[in-house]
Parts: C-alpha cells; structure tokens; sequence
C-alpha cells in the first residue's frame, strides 16, 4: 500500500504513476527492488554473501567450487556499474569478490589438480589486476576531506592541485578499466574460469575428497598457532616487514573463518570473528599509512611539480608517517589481547578435529 506523506506530494505522484505503468507490464519479480531496477533507476551493488549453502559432510573440492561460482558472479554483476561510473562502491566489491575468491582457492588449492588451480590463479590475477590503479585513485579521492585535516591551511594551494591531478588520472585510469572490460579477452577469462569451476569434480587426492568442515578446521587452527607463533615475537625492534608478515597472517585467518562461517555455531564464530578483527584493523591502518606513504612518494617522482604540491605531499607523508609509528605502538597490545587464554580455549574448543578432542 502507497501512502502519501506531508510535503512530498510531487514524490507520491510520481512513484504512483510509475507503479501505474507496472501493473500492465510484466516483470521477473515484485519486489520493491525489482520494480525499481525494471524502471531503469540503476544497477543494484552486488554484494558476497556470508551463506554458500554448503554443509559439514560435502567434499572439499565440490565445496569450493560451489563457493567460488557464487563469490565470482558477484564480481561479474557489479560490472556494469563500474563501467557506467555510478558509484565507485561497484568496483569495491568487484576487486573484495575476485579477491576472496582467488583467496579461497589459493588457501584450499589442493582442492585442485595442480596445473587447474595454476590456470585459476592466473586468470583471477588478470581479471583483478587491470583495476588496480583505478582503485588505488578512487581510495585517495574518497578520503580527501581526511587528509585536508591533516594539513594547516598553508598547504591548501598544493593540496587542491594535488587532487586535482589525482582526478585527471582517476579518469584516464577509468577509460584504461572500461577498455579492458569491453575487450574479449575479459570476457573469455571470465568464462574460462566459470568453465572450469562448473565441471564435475575429480577427486585427484585425499584433501579434495574429505568433508570440508574437517579440512576447514585443520586450516583455520593451523593458521591461528601461525598467527601466534609469529605475534609473540613482536616487540619494538620488530622489523615492518614482519607487522605486514602478521597481518597477512590475520588476514588469511579471517576470509577462512568467514568462509566456513556456516559450518560453526553461528554466535561462537561471530564472536572469534569480532576478537580478530580488533587486531586485523590495527594491522590494517599500519598498512594502509605505508601504502598511502608509498603513494605519495611516486606519485611526486612521476609528476611535473610546482614548489606547492611537493610541500602538499611531504607534508601528507610526515603526516602519515607519525600516524604509523603511532599505529605501531598499539600492536603489542592488540595482540595481547587477541592472544588471551579465553581466546585461545575457544579456537581450541571451535576447531579441534574430534581425534584431537578425543584424545587419539
């Protein structure tokens, strides 16, 4: 039922009338969304689900295949509205799909004959690879407002041409996107690898073949004493390479426990889930300064600059760096926390394979 509210009249007119229309055409669904798109109001943000519909019992190899399809046909719907520009979230989820997808195959490959999960590997990198810079603009563009703060109002003159010539390249890197999406050999890497993952499974070794909740359990457990074992040698000689070596680490352990999520008592898992996240976001925003660092850096090597914009980014840089060291400090106690006996009762209790719990 439509109702009108005070002061949107002109709005109610308009939906009604749209609605109108509906009614004598036909349409696949009719939901509220379905009708919306029907009217050509844009593509909707395709997004990867939690549930895959897998369960405990079901082999390893048919498991992730199934999941796979699901993760990449994400990515192939939110290609349009990268194209089209609409929102730059499309391309988020097209790069987080292709890259949990080509995370889940790399972690379980011996779910695969070896030369089948090589073809795969290499198919999902070109498929992402192309997108590359084009997100790494679209990051920098989102968080302009942050990084003004960053900066006395003396910086504003470099800030804005700096910004600007990142939108300059944002564009040209969007057109270099688009050409790559409408070229053949896009289309044919997607459909190769939905060829591939559609075929009956083969069963080439006993990985393949045992129940995915107990090979997801191995993983998972042998991923977390990783995660340990690297994190109790942190201090504060650390090297960086070693703090980006752990949050790898983290991050594997992460898109393993939220690809098997379903698998778990769903309260338990969510809440393993949140404790790792606390440390994985941290490790993230250690990271994410280095990686803006290195932007920077390149970005003035790469670009004709005035006396303005290279103050602009050293002083971005300076910035940064500060907040990294600062980022740093707080690792250790992250970890600490991450690595507290309640914690490790429970990855032991969720993920024990039922031979270790009994002892055998």
């Amino acid at each position: 039922e439509l109702k009108s509210l005070r002061g949107y009249d002109k709005d109610f007119e308009q939906t009604a009338g749209l609605l109108e229309e509906l009614q004598a055409q036909q349409i696949d669904a009719t939901s509220m969304q379905a009708m919306v798109k029907h009217c050509g109001i844009g593509p909707e943000i395709a997004e990867t689900k939690s549930d895959f519909g897998i369960y405990g019992e079901e082999p390893v190899e048919l498991a992730v295949r199934q999941m796979s399809l699901q993760m990449l046909k994400v990515a192939r719907n939110n290609e349009q509205g990268v194209v089209d520009d609409i929102d730059t979230e499309f391309l988020h989820q097209y790069r987080v799909s292709l890259r949990k997808s080509r995370s889940l195959i790399n972690l379980m490959k011996k779910a695969f004959p070896v030369d089948t999960h090589l073809r795969l590997k290499e198919l999902l990198g070109q498929l992402a690879g192309c997108t590359n810079q084009l997100r790494d603009m679209d990051v920098f563009l989102l968080g302009r407002d942050t990084y003004a703060e960053m900066l006395p109002a003396n910086f504003d003159a470099g800030f804005a041409r700096l910004f600007q010539l990142i939108a300059q390249d944002r564009e040209r890197a969007r057109k270099s996107v688009n050409t790559a999406f409408s070229s053949t050999g896009h289309d044919q890497a997607f459909k190769e690898v939905f060829t591939i993952l559609e075929q009956e499974p083969v069963y080439e070794n006993s990985f393949a073949s045992q129940p995915v909740l107990e090979a997801a359990k191995k993983k998972i457990i042998k991923r977390y004493h990783r995660i340990v074992s690297l994190g109790i040698k942190i201090d504060d000689k650390t090297p960086d390479e070693e703090i980006h070596e752990l949050r790898i680490e983290c991050k594997k352990l992460r898109y393993m426990m939220e690809f098997f999520a379903e698998l778990f008592p769903k309260k338990a898992i969510k809440s393993l889930i949140k404790t790792l996240k606390k440390l994985q976001t941290i490790l993230g925003d250690f990271n994410d300064y280095s990686v803006q660092k290195e932007f920077l850096a390149d970005y003035e090597k790469s670009h004709k600059k005035s006396s303005a914009l290279s103050a602009a980014i050293n002083g971005l840089i300076a910035v940064l760096h500060q907040k990294q060291v600062l980022e740093r400090t707080k690792v250790q106690q992250a970890f600490a926390e991450f690595n507290d006996d309640s914690v490790k009762q429970q990855f032991a209790e969720m993920f024990s394979s039922q031979k270790q719990e009994s002892g055998k």
